[in-house]
């Protein structure tokens, strides 16, 4: 297999070209991969040759289209390999020669056809296609779930909420809500990024206790890689706290998370927040001020990247320039 790749100001392209032992399976593998290409994919065939020209706006969504059709192109030679071992009562085994020769494949491989083919005639039948969504190297790539679009680009920007228990397969993490936001999309893999964390209101109400106090903050802070992101953390203390105590208690959850930003990635900072390490912190500072039952972080919200906040100051420096002039 040969992959030659480009790169223009505009969009990224690739070909992949795979040798096949003969033109009827060359035929064969570009009929199979035909229904996973999208609309910037085209795949031929020359002789017992496929070559599938491959385009993107960008050089990571190449690869991932790349990778994906990879993995799909390893799919469509195993199940034509097995078709070709497998032998079926009734059928002359010659017929493997003939171009009108159905696939043969095993019991196993029937029975996954038949599950994938019921649900492509319901999404062919509105032109629409399932795409599997991922979670980020952050949480190792896990999947997330599924979502379905006519176009590849109508998935972009679509949010799915799961849980950290399900990422994990840890029913103790479910009162953790974790959100992600489509960026990217190749062949039917959809890619993400995290957005935000939050922990569910059932178990926040479980905190609550009569005659303590509830300390609550909202901080915004950026990050060491120029993410703007917003932090809730809470207190609950054993007993009712007065106004003082309940200030310096704030003040250290200020103080706690402006100096962890300082020194952490977004990724860092949220893996912190979602591992606990964060609200053990201000636990440990707090409780000197006033004894605490609990402390927790119950959002984190990316609220600007990096390309935004420097748009924002770029329109910033536009604005006090425009006021120096009329001055």
């Amino acid at each position: 297999m040969t992959d030659t790749q480009n790169s223009r100001a505009d969009a990224c392209t690739a070909t992949v070209t795979t040798d096949h032992d003969t033109p009827v399976r060359a035929g064969r593998v570009a009929r199979a991969l035909a229904p996973d290409n999208t609309a910037s994919m085209t795949t031929r065939t020359d002789g017992a040759t496929v070559e599938t020209d491959i385009e993107r706006d960008s050089t990571g969504g190449l690869q991932a289209t790349v990778d994906d059709y990879v993995v799909n192109l390893g799919v469509a030679t195993a199940v034509l390999d097995a078709a070709a071992e497998t032998p079926t009562a009734g059928v002359d085994s010659t017929a493997a020669d003939h171009d009108t020769a159905e696939p043969r494949c095993s019991p196993r491989c029937r029975r996954h056809t038949t599950i994938m083919s019921e649900r492509s005639v319901s999404t062919q039948q509105d032109g629409k296609r399932w795409y599997t969504v991922q979670a980020p190297e952050q949480f190792d790539r896990a999947e997330l779930g599924e979502t379905i679009a006519a176009e590849p680009q109508q998935v972009v920007g679509r949010t799915i909420e799961t849980t950290l228990g399900d990422i994990n397969d840890d029913a103790g993490s479910d009162n953790t809500k974790l959100t992600f936001k489509i960026t990217d999309v190749g062949s039917d893999t959809a890619y993400t990024e995290f957005i935000k964390h939050e922990l569910t209101r059932d178990y926040l109400r479980s905190l609550v206790r009569r005659g303590a106090s509830k300390v609550e903050a909202a901080i915004t802070v950026v990050t060491t890689d120029d993410y703007r992101i917003q932090l809730q953390p809470v207190a609950f203390t054993t007993e009712k706290a007065d106004n003082s105590q309940e200030h310096a208690i704030r003040r250290v959850m200020i103080d706690l998370v402006e100096e962890a930003a300082e020194e952490r990635s977004f990724e860092e900072l949220a893996d912190s927040v979602i591992e606990g390490r964060l609200s053990s912190a201000i636990y440990g500072e707090a409780k000197q001020i006033y004894p605490l039952r609990r402390v927790e972080v119950t959002k984190l919200r990316l609220e600007a990247r990096p390309e935004e906040l420097a748009e924002e100051e770029a329109a910033a420096v536009d604005v006090d320039e425009d006021d120096v002039a009329d001055v």
